[in-house]
């Protein structure tokens, strides 16, 4: 493959993200795969520009959709919690979608040890970000949620 493919290659897989066009990832497969047949480096572009743009899409689909209400049930903590003077920030994971926790009093206390990958059985109120911002996207926050209590939790997996 020569230099020019490459780079067009790297080109289009970020014209490709910044589009995020809905493309099926099988469609995009197809393409990338026919490439290996066809040994057409420009095809290989074109599927990397389709693959790049499904994969873009489908992380800003999962941004949308959280429901106000109140969420009863274990979630996984997908980063160590942080302290921010009397308040408690964690991350989690529930029912695919990732949301900004934040956590007072003694919800907070029983959080705190906890670490990434562990799963807590808590209840919240959970709310939609409105407008997400750079930091809260780069980090595919959904939603937030307001601990009020934890009940449990179990180790995560070992990997």
């Amino acid at each position: 493959m020569s230099e020019r493919a490459v780079t067009a290659m790297a080109l289009g897989a970020g014209l490709g993200a910044w589009l995020a066009l809905p493309v099926p990832p099988w469609i995009a497969g197809t393409v990338v795969v026919g490439t290996y047949f066809a040994r057409r480096p420009w095809l290989l572009v074109v599927g990397v520009i389709l693959l790049a743009g499904g994969l873009s899409e489908a992380a800003r689909a999962g941004l949308g959709g959280v429901e106000p209400g109140v969420l009863d049930g274990e979630v996984t903590l997908v980063a160590d919690p942080e302290r921010y003077g009397e308040d408690l920030r964690v991350e989690v994971r529930s029912g695919g979608r990732r949301l900004e926790g934040w956590a007072r009093g003694p919800a907070a206390d029983r959080l705190e040890d906890r670490l990434a990958g562990d799963r807590v059985e808590l209840r919240g109120l959970v709310e939609p970000i409105g407008s997400p911002d750079e930091w809260r996207l780069s980090r595919h926050l959904a939603g937030r949620i307001e601990v009020t209590t934890v009940r449990s939790w179990s180790p995560g997996a070992w990997p």
